[in-house]
C-alpha cells in the first residue's frame, strides 16, 4: 500500500466533452464520472424530470441557487442513467437501502451522486459498488471536527503541515472517507475514525480482505473531490455534462431524446 501524496492533487487530465462516441454503453469494468454544473435557476424541463418526492426536497431549499443546484444534479442523474439503460429518465425507478443509499433494482449498474456549491459529481459504474463525495473548500476548514471523523495517523499527518498545505489536506482525507463510506453504503453512520483513508488502496474497517482504490481525478479548482472504486476499473472516463447554456438540442442529442 501506498501512503497518501498530499502533493499529488489531480490526474492531469481534462474533464472532456461528452460526444455521442462517449456514451456508448458501459462495457463490463468501466466506470464513468460526470462533472455537472448548474446554473443560478432551475429548467422547468429538469423539474419535469423530478418524481414527487425529488420535487418535494427541492422545494425545501430556501434560496434558488441551492434549488437549482439540487433540481440539475438529480436530473443529469435521470438522463445519464436512462442514456445508459435506454430508457425515459422520468421512468427510472429508484430503490432505497438500509442505510439511504439510492440504488436501482436489478442489474448490474451501480450508481453515486455528490453535490456542493454549483457542482455536482455522478459515478456510474458496471464494475462494482462505486461512491464519490465534492466538497467546496472554505477559507477555513472545520478543523473543530477533526478529532471526531479522524484516525490518529490522519491527525499527526494535518499536525505536521504548514497551514495552506493542511487545509487541503483536510479536503482531500474528508472527500476519501465520504466517497469510501458512501461506496459501502452507510454514509455517515460508520465510525469514521476506523477509516483511515492515508493508503491506496483503503482497508474497508471490519472487511479487512475488501479494498476501496481512489484514483487522481480532473482537478477542479476551489473544490476537493474523490471517487471511491470497490475494483480497478478497466477504463476510467470523466466527461463534462452539457450546460444548459449549450442549449437543450445537444443534451437530448447526447443524452436521450430528440433534438
Amino acid at each position: 500500500m501506498n501512503y497518501l501524496n498530499i502533493q499529488r492533487t489531480d490526474s492531469g487530465q481534462p474533464w472532456k466533452p461528452a460526444t455521442p462516441e462517449t456514451l456508448r454503453r458501459l462495457d463490463p469494468g468501466e466506470v464513468r464520472l460526470w462533472l455537472v454544473e448548474s446554473g443560478p435557476h432551475e429548467d422547468p424541463e429538469d423539474v419535469a424530470l423530478l418524481d414527487p418526492g425529488e420535487n418535494r426536497r427541492a422545494e425545501a431549499f430556501r434560496t434558488r441557487p441551492l434549488r437549482a443546484a439540487y433540481v440539475t444534479a438529480h436530473a443529469a442523474l435521470r438522463r445519464v442513467l436512462a442514456a445508459e439503460l435506454g430508457l425515459p429518465p422520468a421512468d427510472l425507478a429508484f430503490s432505497i437501502g438500509p442505510w439511504g443509499r439510492p440504488g436501482l433494482d436489478g442489474g448490474d449498474l451501480d450508481f453515486n451522486l455528490s453535490h456542493s456549491g454549483d457542482l455536482a459529481l455522478i459515478a456510474i459504474s458496471r464494475g462494482g459498488p462505486v461512491g464519490v463525495d465534492i466538497e467546496a473548500m472554505r477559507t477555513a476548514p472545520p478543523y473543530e471536527i477533526a478529532p471526531d471523523v479522524f484516525s490518529w495517523g490522519e491527525l499527526a499527518l494535518l499536525a505536521g503541515l504548514p497551514e495552506e498545505e493542511r487545509r487541503h489536506a483536510f479536503y482531500r482525507l474528508w472527500t476519501r472517507k465520504e466517497a469510501v463510506a458512501k461506496g459501502i453504503g452507510c454514509g455517515l453512520d460508520m465510525d469514521f475514525r476506523a477509516l483511515d483513508v492515508r493508503t491506496d488502496p483503503v482497508a474497508e474497517p471490519g472487511d479487512c480482505s475488501r479494498r476501496w482504490h481512489i484514483p487522481p481525478l480532473p482537478a477542479l479548482a476551489g473544490f476537493a473531490a474523490a471517487l471511491a472504486l470497490a475494483t480497478l476499473p478497466a477504463r476510467l472516463i470523466t466527461l463534462r455534462y452539457p450546460r444548459l447554456d449549450a442549449g437543450r438540442p445537444q443534451r437530448r442529442l447526447y443524452l436521450g431524446g430528440t433534438p
